[in-house]
């Protein structure tokens, strides 16, 4: 996964977010997801650093 797949996935989820109606009512919560799937990007690439 490179960082541009990524900035991809995270679109698609804020369109999926977007077409539930989400984002119209719950920025802060899509504010906690990606935050979220920042963390696990970063922690994903420090474990694939240890493998």
């Amino acid at each position: 996964m490179s960082k541009p797949s990524l900035k991809k996935f995270a679109k698609n989820l804020y369109k999926k977010l977007s077409l539930g109606g989400l984002a119209h009512h719950h920025k802060d919560a899509i504010l906690m997801l990606y935050r979220c799937t920042l963390m696990t990007w970063r922690a994903a690439q420090v474990a694939l650093f240890f493998l």
